[in-house]
């Protein structure tokens, strides 16, 4: 089981390479083959959890069932009214649960599969923080050395069929080594994710533990190496969600600096506005989704259907909102949008005893720089990120909870 754990890990980070190569390249197959075969394989892992895990399952459900109970009635409801009143059908039902809601199911899937291999390998977690940390640094070194390359050497990522034609993201074909700000724009780094805001949403993701426990040299150079690949991602968002998780750790000691976090809050609005008026066109198109979104939340409030908005206008959907909470609102309306925040507030409930422990509290400061990303982008469109962030705040909750 472990070795599958961790094959499935290496498979999440090379996923853009191995659909690359297979799909665009050789085109063996679909586009839908390798996240179908990383979505059933993640759904066998948490089936083979629950064999391993039943002699503790009465345990686990007196703490997580009321969470897996809300879960199951907004997936079954909503998909239920997106077939009695929608106008979508099963493929765009899935495409909308893997865009609205399948974070959640990752992450309460990871408490489940850690839950049952607790008392096979591990005893504690003393040994996680400074894991994650050396973890994230190779990452991120990584990253750099591949961006290097695509600079160095373009011709050999032509030959593993990567698109030399630099572009700004278009669906359904190869990517190029290197997105622009716009056309004939400045480069933008996305590592090995499928775009560089799906980059921004990793970094963000995992910033609180690299700002945490600044303790030596390694520690530093990596807080270096991670700011600066948030820059060079050239994301509004992630620039923006990086100050929110530098503010939230900070809370305390900013406190103390009224004044001079008033005058640094006026340069950084204005560093945002200059910003987007060199990036022109994609703030008009922001702007524009975000509006004809809110007008189409009024005219119907209670639902379109799931697969409706969102990343979803890539296959059949309607609406391109930039927000996630209007995605979330548009797909299965106001009521189960309501029914998603219980699951929310629950899960809540179960963390908020654990908050001593410092990697809850870091996952949660993610987690809140990316809800508050999501007021401009999807950012929960990628399921690389979601595997890898959403997994992990499940292991960690699983941990805490048998500890």
């Amino acid at each position: 089981m472990l070795v599958s754990l961790v094959c499935f890990a290496i498979f999440n980070f090379l996923y853009q390479i191995f659909s690359v190569i297979f799909v665009y390249g050789l085109d063996l197959f679909s586009s839908s083959i390798p996240t179908l075969l990383r979505d059933f394989w993640r759904c066998g892992m948490v089936l083979i959890s629950w064999i391993i895990a039943r002699k503790w399952l009465k345990k686990y459900l007196q703490i997580f069932w009321k969470s897996w109970i809300i879960f199951l009635v907004l997936l079954i409801f909503s998909v239920a009214l997106s077939y009695f009143v929608g106008d979508g059908w099963f493929s765009n039902w899935l495409i909308g649960i893997k865009y609205g809601f399948w974070r959640v199911f990752i992450l309460l899937s990871a408490t489940l599969v850690w839950w049952g291999l607790y008392y096979l390998w591990f005893k504690s977690t003393k040994w996680l923080h400074s894991k994650v940390k050396l973890v994230l640094l190779i990452i991120v070194i990584i990253g750099y050395i591949w961006q290097l390359l695509k600079l160095w050497k373009p011709e050999r990522f032509a030959m593993m069929w990567y698109n030399l034609k630099l572009d700004d993201f278009a669906f359904w074909v190869a990517p190029p080594i290197y997105y622009l700000t716009g056309f004939e724009g400045t480069l933008r780094r996305g590592w090995l994710f499928s775009g560089p805001n799906n980059y921004g949403y990793f970094l963000v993701a995992f910033l609180p533990f690299v700002l945490s426990q600044l303790k030596n040299k390694r520690d530093w150079i990596l807080l270096v190496l991670w700011i600066l690949a948030i820059v060079l991602t050239l994301s509004r968002a992630a620039i923006l969600g990086g100050i929110i998780v530098f503010i939230l750790m900070n809370l305390k000691r900013l406190k103390e600096h009224k004044k001079a976090v008033l005058w640094w809050g006026i340069w950084f609005i204005c560093l945002i506005v200059l910003f987007s008026l060199r990036k022109w066109a994609s703030t008009v198109g922001h702007l524009t989704g975000f509006i004809t979104a809110i007008q189409e939340v009024f005219a119907h409030p209670m639902w379109y259907w799931l697969g409706s908005s969102g990343p979803a206008i890539h296959h059949s959907g309607k609406f391109l909102p930039e927000n996630w909470h209007l995605q979330i609102l548009l797909d299965i309306g106001v009521l189960w949008a309501g029914m998603l925040w219980l699951l929310v507030w629950n899960i809540w409930k179960i963390i908020k005893t654990k908050l001593t422990y410092d990697e809850i509290q870091l996952c949660l400061y993610g987690m809140i720089a990316l809800m508050v990303m999501g007021l401009t982008l999807h950012v929960f469109e990628d399921s690389m990120v979601n595997y890898i962030f959403f997994g992990f705040f499940g292991v960690i909750i699983g941990l805490k909870a048998r500890e």
